[in-house]
């Protein structure tokens, strides 16, 4: 293979497309090797697929009848205990609205 052809062009494309699509997904909360391997394999797609892929922090959560472990709303098993998990009757907010809501209370009480 010569220096300079368009494999070697791809690969660095590649590489950096991956570490990008990276980053993405560990600012996401997610697993930051996937989101490497997906972006890397399908440069330009897989950064994009990234970008849009859901934010874990912004999903609302439910709690699990039988242990009380919180669940993200769209699970249908818990991962804790194996119940099967319906649409919640009451939400637990988004770990982002919480942060939002204790710096809220923090200004009001200065």
């Amino acid at each position: 293979m010569l220096p300079g052809t368009a494999a070697d062009a791809y690969i660095y494309i590649a590489i950096f497309f991956g570490i990008a699509g990276g980053i993405v997904g560990k600012i996401k909360c997610s697993s930051c090797w996937v989101w490497f391997m997906i972006s890397g394999a399908v440069p330009v797609l897989g950064l994009l697929a990234a970008i849009v892929y859901r934010n874990e922090r912004e999903v609302e959560r439910q709690v699990c009848p039988r242990c009380r472990k919180l669940c993200m709303i769209h699970d249908t098993v818990c991962t804790r205990c194996g119940q099967e998990l319906y649409f919640p009757t009451q939400i637990v907010p988004s770990e982002n609205e919480l942060i939002r809501i204790r710096l809220e209370q923090q200004r009001a009480q200065r």
